[in-house]
């Protein structure tokens, strides 16, 4: 007897999460204003749910998964998409686009402070605008 697949769980001490809310996805998207042919970043792009929604937007979009399993997937899923570029990377190591991008993720909390860093270095980034899921860390 076949066994139900099993759902990949997210890596806690990474920062790793998935967002399954099509609704906030909906809305993030909405938030940057993302039109057709532009560029957005999906950083730490899990799954792909961020990405089937941008396809409805006919943008460019650029996935950057570290893990190489996600990044597999994320390569078979969007095979056929000509619009849709996947990097296994971190995203630390990226070299930034030369022309003008947005960025709609669902970061991955470890490594917040970094990507707000590498974001936010003008004029040596051409980054315009983003929506970000960040982990509340009060206490």
């Amino acid at each position: 007897m076949n066994q139900p697949k099993k759902e990949r769980l997210p890596v806690r001490f990474t920062g790793q999460h998935f967002i399954k809310d099509m609704t906030t996805i909906r809305q993030m998207i909405q938030e940057v204003s993302v039109k057709p042919g532009d560029l957005v970043l999906d950083i730490g792009a899990g799954k792909g749910a961020i990405i089937k929604e941008l396809l409805t937007v006919t943008c460019r979009v650029i996935a950057i998964e570290r893990d190489k399993s996600l990044a597999n997937s994320l390569n078979s899923i969007f095979a056929n998409q000509p619009n849709i570029k996947v990097l296994e990377m971190d995203f630390r190591k990226m070299p930034m686009p030369n022309q003008p991008f947005k960025v709609v993720a669902n970061i991955p909390y470890a490594i917040t402070t970094d990507i707000f860093g590498l974001l936010m270095d003008k004029p040596y980034t051409s980054f315009e605008q983003a929506v970000l899921i960040l982990e509340w860390g009060g206490g």
